[in-house]
């Protein structure tokens, strides 16, 4: 039950004399920086549920659009949404 971490896989890929093919210590740092880990799952999660209430603004925006390109020249009734559709 050993930790797996940048040392314990840099020691593991040593040992199996595969850690230069791998591209080296240098390497393997380079990818954990850039690689997303679980301990930021909070801060993604955030991410993600911002940009789904933008991505919702916007399918909004553009049925609002929708309607007003097809709306009555009435103004007093173009103003309401098609049947079925009162979100």
């Amino acid at each position: 039950n050993e930790a797996i971490n940048q040392i314990t896989v840099a020691q593991e890929l040593e040992r199996q004399a595969r850690l230069e093919k791998c591209g080296g210590a240098a390497y393997l740092s380079h990818l954990i920086s850039v690689v997303p880990t679980s301990l930021d799952i909070e801060h993604y999660a955030q991410i993600v549920y911002r940009l789904s209430i933008m991505r919702q603004l916007i399918s909004a925006a553009e049925r609002i659009a929708d309607i007003g390109y097809r709306a009555d020249p009435d103004v007093p009734t173009s103003h309401r949404w098609p049947a079925g559709n009162n979100n």
